[in-house]
C-alpha cells in the first residue's frame, strides 16, 4: 500500500493499461485489495476503463462491495465473466 501511495504522490499514471488493457484498478479489484482500490479511486482513477475483451467495469463495481465475496471467489481462477444479474444472484444481492 505504501508503494501505491508513493507512486500516486509522484504522479504515476493511475490509468495506465498493460498489453491486455488491465489497469492498477482492475488488478487491485481482482485480487481483493480494497485499500488499494479505494486509494486509486480517491486519486481519480477511471473506473469506466474496460480491459480487452471482457466487460470489467461491472465486476469492479460489484467486487468493491464486501457482500460480493462469493463473486470474487468465482471470478478469480475463472475466465468467465458472468452478467451483473448472475453476479447479484450468486451473492444473494
Amino acid at each position: 500500500m505504501a508503494v501505491v501511495l508513493a507512486l500516486l504522490r509522484v504522479g504515476a499514471d493511475k490509468d495506465a493499461q498493460n498489453t491486455f488493457g488491465w489497469t492498477a484498478l482492475h488488478e487491485a479489484s481482482k485480487e481483493g485489495h480494497a485499500a488499494v482500490v479505494e486509494a486509486l479511486l480517491m486519486a481519480g482513477a477511471d473506473n469506466e476503463i474496460k480491459n480487452d475483451p471482457s466487460p470489467i467495469t461491472e465486476l469492479l463495481n460489484l467486487t468493491l462491495d464486501t457482500s460480493m465475496l462469493p463473486l470474487r471467489r468465482y471470478w478469480i481462477g475463472s475466465n468467465l465473466v458472468p452478467s451483473a444479474d448472475d453476479m447479484r444472484a450468486m451473492c444473494g444481492a
